[in-house]
C-alpha cells in the first residue's frame, strides 16, 4: 500500500530500463504506479509515452522487411531478444487508464476520445490474435510439428493448461474485457447516449448475465430506451437514481493480475532429438482477490461492490492463446537448432 515508494521505485528503473528490450513494460508500470500514487500528470506522461513507443513498435513491423526478418531470426535463436511490445490487454487497459486520469482531471470529453481508441485497440486484438495463432500453425506445419501430439508429453504443459482453464470464464470471449465494455458505457452515460450505452450493457450481460448490478443497469437503461426486457429480468427494480448525471462510480481494483514465473518443461520430441528440456513461462496465480469490499457514505447508504471483471480471466484467455504460438515457436527453435548440431557432427 506504499504507493508513493511503488512510484519512485518504477520511475527510476523505467529510467534506467528506458532504452532495452523492456522499456515499454517498464513505461506501463510506472504509469500505473504513478495512477495509483494519484499523480495523475506523471501517469499521462508514462502513458502517452508507452502508447508512442508501441506506435513505433506496429509502425516498424509493418514497413520494415529487415525488421520482420531479425525477429523472425530471433525467435528461432532466442526469444528473449524480441522486445516487448505489450500484450493486447496492456495495449487496451492504456488506453482505460488514460480515460480514467482524463475523467479525474475533469476532462470528460478527452476521456471519452480515450475509450474510443480502447474499442478500436480490441478490433486491433481480435484481427491481430487471429494472424498470430495463422501465422505460428503455418511454422508448425511448414516444420511439420504436431504442437498438440507433443505437448501431450509434457506434464508441466498439463498443468499449465489446467491452472488456466480453471481461471477462465468462459462466457468471456478471447478479446472481451467486460471493465472495458462497463468504463465506455459510463461514458456513453456521461454523453447522454443512452443507446449506446446499452450496446455495452448487452455485451455485458453476455459476458456475466448473473451480475446484479449489471442486471439492475440494464434493466434501468432498457426501461428508458424502449428495451424489451428479458423476461428473467422482469421483476427487477430499475435503479432510483440517474445513471448518467449526479451519481458516484466506486471503482475498486483488488487483487493483482497473475504474474509470469518460469518453468523447466520436459518434453518427447520426434528422432533424433527425443527427450529435451526448455524454460517456458506460466501464469502464477499467487495474489488472490480479496472479495468484496464495503461501502458507506455520510448520508448512512451502504453496500458493497460487485465484480465488473475477473481480470484473472481475461489474462488466462489471452495467455492461453499466446502459449500455444510460444510453444510452436520454441519447439521450431529446438528443431532447428538440433538439427544444425547434427548436420555440424556428420561434417566432422
Amino acid at each position: 500500500g506504499n504507493f508513493d515508494q511503488a512510484a519512485a521505485s518504477a520511475a527510476e528503473v523505467e529510467k534506467d530500463r528506458a532504452d532495452t528490450g523492456d522499456g515499454l513494460m517498464w513505461m506501463l508500470e510506472a504509469g500505473k504506479a504513478s495512477f495509483a500514487k494519484g499523480d495523475y500528470q506523471a501517469s499521462l506522461a508514462y502513458f502517452d509515452a508507452a502508447e508512442k513507443k508501441i506506435y513505433e513498435f506496429d509502425q516498424r513491423a509493418e514497413v520494415s522487411a529487415r525488421d520482420v526478418s531479425s525477429e523472425a531470426g530471433a525467435a528461432l535463436t532466442n526469444p528473449n531478444a524480441i522486445p516487448y511490445r505489450g500484450s493486447y490487454v496492456d495495449r487496451e487497459m492504456l488506453n482505460t487508464y488514460k480515460a480514467l486520469i482524463y475523467f479525474a482531471l475533469g476532462k470528460p470529453e478527452d476521456a471519452c476520445v480515450e475509450l474510443r481508441r480502447m474499442h478500436e485497440r480490441q478490433k486491433k486484438a481480435l484481427e491481430g490474435h487471429e494472424a498470430d495463432i495463422k501465422a505460428a500453425n503455418d511454422m508448425a506445419d511448414k516444420n511439420k510439428v504436431n504442437v498438440d501430439q507433443l505437448s501431450g508429453t509434457s506434464p508441466e504443459l498439463a498443468k499449465a493448461n489446467a491452472d488456466l482453464n480453471a481461471h477462465s470464464i468462459q462466457s468471456y470471449s478471447s478479446r472481451m474485457n467486460p471493465f472495458c465494455s462497463y468504463l465506455s458505457a459510463i461514458g456513453y452515460l456521461w454523453r447522454g447516449d443512452l443507446n449506446e450505452a446499452m450496446v455495452d450493457y448487452r455485451n455485458l450481460r453476455a459476458m456475466d448475465p448473473a451480475n446484479p448490478l449489471i442486471n439492475q443497469d440494464y434493466v434501468t437503461i432498457g426501461r428508458q430506451t424502449g428495451e424489451k426486457i428479458p423476461p428473467e429480468l422482469a421483476q427487477i427494480q430499475a435503479a432510483n437514481y440517474s445513471l448518467g448525471k449526479n451519481v458516484v462510480f466506486l471503482l475498486v481494483e483488488n487483487g493483482m493480475v497473475p504474474s509470469r514465473r518460469a518453468v523447466t518443461v520436459h518434453m518427447i520430441l520426434p528422432p533424433p532429438i527425443g527427450y529435451t528440456g526448455f524454460a517456458f513461462p506460466v501464469l502464477d496465480y499467487t495474489q488472490p482477490a480479496l472479495g468484496r469490499v464495503d461501502w458507506s457514505d455520510n448520508f448512512g447508504n451502504k453496500g458493497q461492490t460487485f465484480r465488473i471483471s475477473d481480470m484473472d480471466a481475461v489474462a488466462a484467455f489471452e495467455f492461453k492463446d499466446a502459449m500455444r504460438e510460444m510453444l510452436i515457436r520454441t519447439i521450431v527453435a529446438i528443431h532447428v537448432k538440433e538439427g544444425a548440431t547434427t548436420t555440424a557432427y556428420e561434417l566432422t
